[in-house]
């Protein structure tokens, strides 16, 4: 990895998709970023609102360009819906 991509540099943040990703890791969003993220099962009634609060921040950091690019966002849980 280090000599085929000795350009590119991994930086790893963690934080709460629900509070403090856009506030705090919004601005630092480069060209070819990947956002992993944590999604809970939304199909649960009490965890419906957690859910949207996380596609929600995700949509905004989406839409965060740098050099005419957006990061990539993969979002990582149970809940088999999908938006088209």
């Amino acid at each position: 990895f280090a000599l085929s991509y000795s350009f590119a540099g991994i930086d790893v943040h963690a934080a709460e998709a629900t509070d403090d990703l856009v506030h705090k890791f919004a601005h630092r969003t480069v060209r070819g970023m990947l956002l992993a993220v944590g999604r809970p099962d939304g199909r649960m009634w009490g965890q419906t609102k957690t859910e949207q609060a996380v596609v929600l921040g995700m949509k905004q950091v989406v839409f965060v360009e740098n050099c005419g690019e957006r990061p990539e966002v993969v979002t990582v849980g149970h809940n088999p819906y999908y938006e088209p």
